[in-house]
């Protein structure tokens, strides 16, 4: 009987500047004692610095454990090369499949180590504050991409997820902030990517949040954010699994030292959601 990969997830478990554990999730048809993962991430590689690629092969755990499936596995990673804007190193390599000896799939994995938080003080990239210049994307040819990048653009807003943009940007150092309509969970691989900040979700969101608290949870389970964009500062309290509010500027914004707004309903001293002003065009 054949079997397949139905889903490959890898997250840091364990960082520190001197070595990073990847623990690399897989879901298949079914599993017996004859299903076996292997496989290895190669890296890093980055197209503005000149590097030395390495192997590192899918390990399996030294002890097994009830809380996970037999075909996870992980990967030690001696002193990373992590992925920013400036420098977006990657790591990237087969994940295959096999069954009673035999190879059933093999899929190909792109993965950047790295670490985004925001607070009121700004972005913070692998904990140092970075600022980014953000467009609306309207190309998405490698070159087109190429081109924003050389002009100093560091960030996009792009609807949705088309595969050979979201690779291009983590391969070419642009962040990106995807909108969607709809709790999808077809663009939930996208927000694995190191590219991905998070997403932007429509206001009336809040209204139906039942539809969207299981891929909420999804998102912030992959240490991504939620925004809803406005027209203005909220006057009221929006969901607390709301991260930040983009809200539309005509003129170039960088995202940096954004602001936190107090919403009316808000006790005193309560702190509101982050709000982020994004440019419309590169121009």
């Amino acid at each position: 009987m054949s079997n397949r990969i139905r889903k490959i997830e890898i997250h840091d478990r364990l960082q520190s500047p001197t070595e990073v554990e990847l623990w690399v999730f897989v879901e298949s048809d079914y599993v017996d004692a004859h299903t076996e993962v292997r496989g290895r991430l190669i890296g890093p590689t980055c197209p503005y610095a000149d590097t030395v690629e390495v192997a590192y092969p899918l390990k399996r755990f030294p002890k097994s454990s009830p809380a996970l499936s037999p075909l996870t596995r992980r990967v030690i990673v001696p002193e990373p090369s992590l992925w920013d804007p400036v420098t977006p190193f990657l790591y990237q390599g087969p994940i295959e499949l096999w069954q009673n000896g035999e190879l059933c799939e093999r899929v190909q994995v792109t993965h950047g180590i790295r670490s985004a938080a925001i607070s009121h003080r700004g972005l913070y990239w692998n904990g140092v504050r970075q600022s980014l210049r953000a467009v609306h994307c309207t190309d998405e040819s490698e070159a087109g991409l190429q081109q924003l990048h050389k002009n100093g653009i560091s960030a996009l807003v792009v609807p949705g997820y088309v595969e050979s943009l979201w690779l291009a940007a983590s391969r070419l150092g642009l962040a990106i902030i995807g909108r969607t309509f709809e709790p999808n969970p077809a663009f939930l691989p996208a927000t694995s990517l190191p590219s991905c900040l998070g997403w932007i979700i429509p206001a009336g969101a809040g209204n139906h949040w039942s539809d969207w608290q299981a891929w909420a949870a999804d998102v912030h389970r992959r240490r991504r954010y939620l925004a809803i964009e406005i027209e203005q500062t909220p006057r009221q309290t929006l969901h607390n699994e709301i991260d930040f509010v983009i809200v539309p500027s005509q003129r170039e914004v960088i995202v940096d030292r954004p602001r936190l707004v107090r919403s009316s309903d808000s006790t005193e001293g309560e702190l509101g959601q982050l709000v982020i002003s994004v440019n419309a065009s590169a121009s």
